[in-house]
């Protein structure tokens, strides 16, 4: 963690270090404020928050373009299924898909995941707030990663065309194994 201004997944980190190191001796008061403090700060990670339409669609580029992306990408997953795109009511671009992590990455449940816009979103934003460092005291997602990551969250639709499939297919990846595994 930074010396200087921390962020917010900093902060609940540092909460949930104290939360569970306390023991017995404390008051049902002081159990209490952390836990206050704790969903206050929860509340406020962009994970939590609703994206704008904007995102949405330029999430869906991604999805798009790491699906259709050929033998860049095939092997980023163990099976890629049920992949839809076309305009929502509103006329927005909008795609999913559902991927099936390899099983060759330990501490990921081999579970069906529907990627939609949102997850997609949700779980890029959470592999950024988490701020996990590899065994070379790298973060696992890298900084130009978190770039796109950021500019995809505010609704920034150049970077979405400014996505290769090499791009994409690492976003995916970040989103469900927290890092780029592959490539």
């Amino acid at each position: 963690m930074s010396n200087t201004n921390p962020t917010l997944g900093d902060i609940y980190a540092r909460l949930m270090t104290l939360a569970e190191s306390i023991g017995a001796g404390v008051t049902a008061e002081q159990i209490e404020s952390i836990a206050r403090a704790i969903a206050k700060v929860e509340a406020e990670l962009p994970s939590n928050k609703p994206l704008k339409p904007e995102a949405i669609e330029a999430l869906s580029y991604i999805i798009t373009t790491a699906t259709e992306g050929g033998d860049y990408t095939r092997d980023d997953f163990r099976i890629w299924r049920n992949y839809k795109h076309g305009d929502d009511e509103h006329g927005r671009f909008n795609a999913e898909v559902t991927v099936i992590p390899n099983d060759d990455v330990e501490g990921i449940p081999h579970t069906p995941i529907r990627m939609t816009p949102q997850e997609l979103g949700r779980r890029l934003l959470l592999a950024v707030e988490r701020n996990e460092i590899d065994d070379n005291g790298r973060p696992k997602v890298r900084e130009h990663h978190r770039l796109m990551i950021a500019r995809l969250a505010q609704g920034d639709e150049d970077i979405a065309g400014e996505c290769d499939v090499v791009d994409a297919g690492a976003l995916m990846q970040i989103a469900v194994y927290g890092e780029v595994v592959y490539g």
